[in-house]
């Protein structure tokens, strides 16, 4: 056994420790924060490399600059809507600056109020009512002047016409009384103006209410604002996005870049985002495609790299407490063990150090790993098999450059070896270990899927050179299977020892193996299984897999021949498949198409035919010729094309040749066999119009005479529902 140091394995992933792994890159994106006013940045990575632990170093650093800095960090894995994300922004970036408040002493109440006034409106209804008053004011004014001088002037010819008017025995004399009093008016009016002042004040009051409105679009506007108003506080502004290689959907993941690009664009922040490798992937593929989305998003990409073999292995030998490094069987054991680790961590740190914690054991307060159960686990040829990835690795000049895209080859290289290793116990196929389908194209770069599809066949070829693996040849006649080479680990390569939880390793494989079968089984009902079995006389695969599958349950020992004859039944497992669903295809289309006045026509009947269609349906009017197949993933294949249109060519001919004029069709079954999720419905709709597609193209001169039924499972009613659409688009009736 081999002491561990926990104190370095519980600071192995902390700020300072991988400081000094990547100083450079932290380096990078310290200055890129610091001295830009607005930017947007793109993180990328594999799960594990470091990526949120450097962002947590670069928030300690930047927020103990001079200038005060908000960091708001948002994981994007439980973003859900827009509107609710603004939301969880506004809170965020109340607390951040609380936070920095109380820790630089800054003084701003109103900016403060103005935050939690944000921050409050995003959890309750907070109104604010204001009154506008309006004021209205009317005056009149009347007035009474006397102007002196034209008044002594009129005064004195009427006083002469009033004296006239009275008689010296003071009788009024009439005609002199009129012009007196006529005189006397014209006398007020040409002396006196008269005007009347009165104010009079009339005021009319209109009191209008205002009440604050908070919806989405409001939100959106109040928390820019808020960003605004903080960048003229000089306040500096830190939005990190993380968790974004967490969105698996590409449509998701697309929506979700769409509605926040607007904030990530924003002036006067930083913008950070957090992402996996797949993003990085998106984004180099912008800059050769249309993509208006992700090609102008970010002003700067840093990439984490995977650690190379050398560095990753001594910082995991930091671990191990070393008490005799002379002792050269130990070190050896320690070093086989390490690169185990390595290789099934596909190389990330992180994962390494899950996969040595998963093994610690102790002895009260003493933790240790016990090399001797290591050393009979298969850590020597995963030691062999790591040597080969790092081979590779170093001959191939496209690992030289560190730019992102030479980690998806690299990791890629560790998943191959991994998915390898899960048929320690059975065959596989080039196509279950690499297949190029869960490679989207449009997700990723051309350079790195040429590279991938170059390097695979290398990979295979040295593990077959070493010993490792062999080429095995295969018994089946199908057309497509015979560029299918298939291969099985070589027998001393299997380790018999037993795991850590005491389950013999081997078994334990098998066992899994039978349990997917039986899952296949399962599928088909009990009448058609006794019929198929009773048709194949001792060829009862069930029996075999449930007598297997009860011992193990019951934990009864197995034979050697036990075990050979489930290893035997595995090794052919796709042919027996293809056969099994061959029978079962035409136990459910003879009694459907009956019905329409077909029947069965057996090739065997006609020895002079060169074709090998797997079933033949024929009627006075109408033929169908049935080709079944299996795929794991179904994909596009031109040499199945091929041999429809042999097929329907030599029926064609045998049809004039015997002058017969009727109709005939060719349909393609294909059966998807994976015991993973299903594709969605849609998405085998588009592989049956690339299939129409293709053979049309290729094969124009039988357009509308090849059609397609995709199985995302094994059901006879489905079946029966896809053979009778066609029997109806083409009148295959009486």
């Amino acid at each position: 056994m081999i002491r561990i140091d926990l104190k370095k394995i519980n600071d192995s992933l902390t700020p300072k420790e991988y400081l000094e792994e990547s100083p450079e890159s932290y380096e990078k994106l310290r200055n890129h924060v610091k001295h830009f006013e607005e930017s947007s940045i793109l993180i990328s990575g594999y799960r594990g490399v470091g990526k949120t632990t450097m962002i947590q170093m670069l928030e300690d650093s930047i927020t103990r600059e001079d200038r005060p800095v908000l960091c708001i960090h948002m994981n994007m894995d439980r973003y859900d809507t827009y509107p609710n994300f603004i939301r969880n922004l506004s809170r965020e970036l109340f607390i951040s600056y609380k936070k920095t408040n109380k820790d630089t002493k800054t003084d701003d109440s109103e900016l403060l109020s103005q935050l939690e006034k944000l921050y409050q409106q995003t959890f309750y209804q907070v109104n604010e009512i204001s009154s506008i008053e309006k004021k209205v004011e009317r005056e009149v004014t009347k007035s009474l002047t006397l102007n002196a001088g034209t008044f002594i002037k009129t005064l004195l010819p009427l006083i002469i016409v009033i004296l006239g008017s009275f008689s010296s025995t003071l009788k009024f004399n009439i005609p002199g009384l009129v012009v007196t009093i006529f005189g006397f008016i014209g006398f007020v009016l040409g002396n006196f103006n008269f005007s009347r002042t009165k104010s009079k004040k009339n005021i009319e009051k209109n009191n209008v209410q205002i009440e604050s409105f908070y919806d989405s679009e409001i939100a959106e506007y109040r928390f820019f604002d808020m960003l605004n108003k903080l960048k003229e506080s000089k306040f500096k502004v830190v939005l990190i996005f993380d968790e974004i290689d967490k969105i698996d959907k590409d449509e998701k993941l697309d929506k979700t870049l769409a509605e926040i690009k607007k904030i990530i664009l924003h002036q006067g922040t930083n913008s950070i985002l957090i992402a996996g490798q797949r993003l990085l992937y998106k984004l180099i593929s912008a800059g050769v495609t249309d993509d208006g989305l992700l090609s102008s998003m970010f002003s700067s990409t840093f990439h984490v790299p995977m650690l190379e073999y050398d560095d990753l292995k001594e910082k995991l030998y930091k671990y191990f407490i070393v008490k005799d490094p002379d002792n050269d069987e130990k070190i050896e054991i320690l070093n086989y063990y390490i690169d185990s680790v390595i290789l099934k961590s596909n190389s990330v740190l992180r994962q390494a150090r899950h996969e040595i914690i998963s093994d610690i054991e102790f002895d009260e307060n003493r933790a240790y790993i016990d090399l001797s159960v290591q050393k009979n686990s298969g850590i020597k040829l995963d030691s062999t098999l790591l040597g080969k990835v790092n081979e590779i690795v170093n001959k191939q000049p496209y690992f030289k450059k560190r730019e992102g895209k030479e980690d998806l080859v690299k990791y890629h290289l560790f998943i191959w070896i991994n998915r390898m290793k899960q048929y320690k116990y059975t065959t596989f196929s080039s196509l279950e270990i690499y297949d190029r389908q869960e490679v989207n194209e449009e997700n990723y770069p051309r350079i790195s899927l040429i590279e991938m599809d170059l390097i695979f066949p290398i990979l295979l070829k040295s593990l077959v050179m070493e010993n490792i693996i062999e080429k095995i040849p295969t018994e089946d006649d199908d057309i497509e299977d015979k560029e299918e080479i298939r291969y099985r680990w070589i027998e001393n390569n299997i380790s018999s020892s037993e795991n850590r939880n005491g389950v013999n390793e081997g078994i334990s494989a098998l066992y899994i193996q039978v349990q997917e079968e039986l899952k296949f089984y399962n599928n088909f009902d009990n009448i058609f299984l006794n019929n198929y079995n009773t048709s194949r006389l001792n060829n009862d695969n069930i029996k075999l897999l449930k007598d297997f599958n009860e011992k193990i349950f019951d934990n009864k020992e197995l034979s050697k021949k036990e075990i050979e004859d489930i290893q035997s039944l595995l090794y052919n497992s796709k042919r027996e498949k293809r056969i099994l669903l061959e029978y079962y295809t035409a136990f459910v289309l003879s009694r459907t198409l009956e019905e329409f006045g077909f029947s069965e026509y057996h090739i065997s009947q006609n020895g002079s035919l060169n074709m090998n269609p797997d079933i033949v349906y024929t009627s006075k009017s109408k033929d169908i010729l049935v080709e079944v197949k299996a795929y794991d993933k179904p994909q596009l294949n031109n040499n199945v094309m091929n041999q429809i249109f042999l097929n329907l060519n030599r029926w064609e001919k045998l049809l004039k040749d015997n002058g017969d004029m009727k109709d005939f069709v060719a349909v393609l079954v294909i059966y998807d066999i994976s015991t993973k999720n299903k594709n969605k419905e849609e998405d085998y709709s588009n592989l049956q119009n690339k299939w129409l597609n293709r053979f049309n193209s290729f094969f124009p001169e039988y357009k509308n005479k090849f059609f397609v039924i995709l199985m995302p499972m094994i059901s006879g009613p489905l079946l029966e529902k896809r053979i009778l659409n066609i029997v109806e688009e083409k009148n295959f009736y009486y």
